[in-house]
């Protein structure tokens, strides 16, 4: 019924995009390092859950309409640019506060605290995210081989790329976790904010450039 021909060439481009940073893994690092391990896990959660969304819509074939409705890709750039932004402006606004604090402080550090769901936040960084619902449509399709069920070939695909992807991910938690300790000055957390600031800005401006 499966295709596991393509199993090898599959897993190694999974790798490659998985190790590839984005926003999610910005968002893990940085909620982790603000918060905690359990945030950390959190964020993923709702990554993942953001993930199967997508991927039932690819598997349905309701996620290839949407990548080729010129309309659609507009309207998930608008959304996915304008809550890149709004976590963009977030770091920024706490990076400002940090910069007002460092002067003159004799105070411990304190580690700034993330007043949103961190579930939520992994969650929408995902759905909004027009290039998710692309690279997911355009991507998993190439390994299909001579697989019987396109449908139950796609399913196992994805199966094995989130077992990947979820691995890389746990590992970026745990690793920020430990650090959090080590890294939790005003400093630090003052060039974590602004350089989570510039990317998602960044990214956002892009999205919300390419719908114009």
């Amino acid at each position: 019924m499966l295709d596991f021909s393509v199993l090898v060439p599959f897993i190694i481009a999974s790798l490659v995009i998985t190790f590839t940073p984005g926003p999610d893994i910005f968002l893990l690092i940085r909620n982790t390092l603000r918060d905690g391990v359990r945030t950390g896990f959190f964020t993923m959660a709702g990554i993942f859950t953001g993930v199967a969304i997508i991927s039932l819509l690819m598997i349905s074939g309701v996620g290839l309409i949407v990548s080729q409705s010129e309309f659609g890709l507009m309207v998930l750039q608008i959304a996915g640019g304008g809550y890149l932004l709004y976590l963009g402006l977030g770091s920024a606004w706490q990076a400002w506060r940090l910069s007002r604090s460092l002067p003159n402080s004799t105070q411990e550090p304190e580690v700034v605290k993330t007043k949103t769901s961190p579930y939520l936040t992994g969650l929408f960084t995902n759905l909004t995210n027009p290039k998710v619902l692309i690279f997911f449509v355009a991507f998993f399709p190439q390994f299909l081989g001579n697989a019987e069920s396109a449908t139950w070939q796609l399913i196992f695909l994805t199966l094995v790329f989130v077992f990947f992807a979820a691995g890389f991910e746990v590992v970026i938690v745990i690793a920020a976790g430990k650090m959090r300790d080590i890294l939790s000055s005003r400093k630090f957390q003052l060039g974590m904010e602004i350089s989570v600031s510039a990317v998602f800005i960044g990214l956002a401006l892009s999205l919300l450039i390419g719908s114009l």
